[in-house]
């Protein structure tokens, strides 16, 4: 983010729940906290003064501007494919990251029940032990730097995350999100569309993303770009994932 905001006005969400973000009791459903995020992005947007920077398609954004280009990874990308079907006049880009899209293995995504029954098993009580367990199950071969581990740590200890977090899980299941995505969310994206996954992914095969443009038929166009790494590519390799957003926006993939 850094380096893009060099050239672009850059906005980073904490998911509700996670970070320092709300954790009351609500509505948890992708759906719904999608259409939260969505209105929280167009109340900033509506509400910006003066020159904040290139939105990545030769305007600049005030306070009437309400299009915008969508980054996401993991658990933000289930509510973004929501936002991107629901609100496409609004979606400029889509940046998709570290998601099923139309195949999905259960055999290789257990956590997804792990997760529902957090608050009675306890797993996420010590942000620690919790953050280098995931990291170890869907890690790449690189392993993180020890300060990107402590950031993580770090963001994963604010209080009531292991309260409001497996809200979500106990409001769907990853089998229903991918279900949606196939019956009515696929189909209703019309925007550019980046599927960005780590090339040694555990849970989320490149194999899944062969042909991705056949399953996203209304799509303006669509690539893949495989980025070093595991699940946290993002981590394990910034240069390459911000090279591949970089040129995405440039209509260089």
């Amino acid at each position: 983010m850094a380096h893009l905001s060099q050239t672009y006005r850059c906005i980073a969400v904490d998911l509700k729940g996670y970070g320092q973000s709300e954790k009351a009791p609500g509505d948890y459903r992708h759906e719904g906290a999608g259409e939260q995020l969505f209105d929280m992005l167009q109340l900033i947007l509506n509400n910006s003064n003066g020159d904040e920077g290139n939105d990545g398609n030769g305007d600049k954004a005030n306070g009437k501007k309400k299009r915008f280009n969508l980054v996401t990874h993991d658990r933000g990308t289930v509510q973004a494919d929501f936002i991107v079907a629901k609100h496409p006049s609004s979606i400029i880009r889509y940046m998709r990251g570290e998601q099923h899209l139309y195949h999905f293995n259960p055999l290789l995504a257990p956590q997804g029940d792990i997760f529902k029954d957090a608050p009675w098993t306890g797993i996420m009580e010590d942000p620690i032990r919790f953050v280098v367990w995931v990291h170890n199950f869907v890690r790449g071969k690189k392993p993180l730097p020890q300060h990107e581990m402590e950031r993580v740590i770090q963001e994963f200890s604010y209080p009531d995350i292991n309260r409001a977090v497996p809200r979500y899980f106990n409001s769907s299941s990853f089998r229903i999100e991918w279900l949606q995505r196939r019956n009515r969310l696929l189909e209703a994206w019309k925007c550019p569309v980046l599927i960005m996954q780590g090339y040694d992914s555990k849970s989320q095969p490149r194999e899944f993303y062969e042909n991705a443009g056949d399953y996203i038929p209304n799509a303006e166009r669509v690539a893949v770009q495989y980025i070093p790494g595991g699940h946290f590519w993002t981590l394990e390799s910034p240069a390459e994932t911000t090279d591949a957003i970089e040129k995405f926006m440039k209509g260089e993939l």
